[in-house]
């Protein structure tokens, strides 16, 4: 079973407009609101070398309460994220193993689309990213939370990939 709000009360509500799905980004000042996705951050930022961000974050080197809501990711073709690995929550908040699932196996085509830009933009500039989310699955459940995702170095094929963490105290189910 998954948690509710009262397994994970948020601690700064995500205020988004009313309508099902939406994309705020967040200035990344606002990461010390989040002390989790905060350290996070700041593992990435020790691991970057000659301004390229690292290939890898060491598990050990971050908040072991985060894994459970970790995903990497890779872009593929330019128009699609693939999970890599997923964390038990966000395996369990979509119903099973995540691993080779897309952007379009779970969620609806205009809010896959506005993900993947946000992960092409990150790509593009090196730099992370900080919104809050809310969205419905295709399952018709609604969430919300506040995630961070981080570029790393890309694979061996050239692909960009993504360390993406959300803040379990930001996640609400609807």
């Amino acid at each position: 079973m998954l948690p509710t709000n009262q397994s994970h009360p948020a601690s700064s509500p995500v205020a988004l407009p009313l309508n099902l799905a939406a994309h705020r980004p967040m200035d990344l000042a606002d990461l010390k609101q989040h002390p989790m996705l905060d350290r996070v951050h700041e593992n990435w930022l020790r691991g970057h070398r000659d301004g390229r961000p690292p290939a890898r974050l060491d598990p050990l080197d971050v908040p072991a309460a985060i894994l459970p809501y970790v995903m990497l990711l890779r872009l593929d073709d330019d128009r699609r994220l693939t999970v890599t690995l997923a964390g038990s929550f966000v395996c369990a908040l979509h119903g099973g193993e995540l691993r080779g699932a897309s952007t379009e196996d779970f969620f609806a085509a205009q809010q896959a689309a506005s993900v993947v830009e946000a992960a092409r933009a990150a790509a593009a500039t090196n730099q992370p990213s900080l919104a809050a989310r809310r969205y419905v699955a295709l399952s018709r459940r609604s969430w919300s939370y506040v995630r961070l995702l981080l570029p790393l170095a890309p694979d061996a094929e050239g692909r960009p990939r993504f360390y993406k963490a959300l803040d379990p105290d930001s996640l609400a189910g609807m």
